[in-house]
């Protein structure tokens, strides 16, 4: 009876030691790495526009996982572009894992910058969005065609 006793005893501690290291991983918000490396392949697989995979987390909550992933684009992708290849890149990703709930994907393009912020040269020098409308509202009343604006949001 002793020895039935200990190996039982002995079963039961293995099991909580695993469903230990579980906890431990969930509360530590480890990474699952097969999950990072299923999704990037699948970020790089899905459109020639995603050049590189910048960065990548997967966290399981619960029984389900959310992804963040941020990816480079194409240079040539405006930032309508940029916003399509998130959007299907995160609902392919919540298709092709079934176990992802959410995805968060954001798209940059290195050399995209806006034409507006070009122009008005707030990329050089913090503006408040009152001098960025009025310098947009000035740009646009020097060109010809323009003959009266109403009103300039940026």
């Amino acid at each position: 009876d002793a020895a039935a006793g200990l190996l039982v005893a002995g079963m039961i501690c293995m099991t909580g030691a695993e469903i230990m290291g579980e906890a431990v991983k969930q509360l530590t918000d480890t990474s699952d790495n097969a999950l990072v490396e299923r999704v990037k392949a699948l970020a790089l697989e899905s459109s020639d526009d995603v050049t590189e995979v910048k960065r990548i987390r997967a966290r399981w909550m619960g029984s389900s996982a959310i992804v963040d992933l941020a990816v480079s684009t194409s240079e040539n992708l405006s930032s309508s572009a940029n916003r399509a290849v998130e959007e299907k890149l995160r609902f392919k990703i919540m298709e092709e894992e079934p176990g992802v709930i959410d995805a968060d994907v954001h798209a940059t393009s290195s050399s995209l910058t806006c034409p507006l912020l070009t122009a008005t040269g707030v990329h050089e020098e913090m503006k408040s969005v009152q001098e960025v409308e009025e310098g947009a509202r000035l740009l646009l009343l020097a060109h010809d065609e323009v003959q009266t604006l109403e009103g300039c949001t940026v």
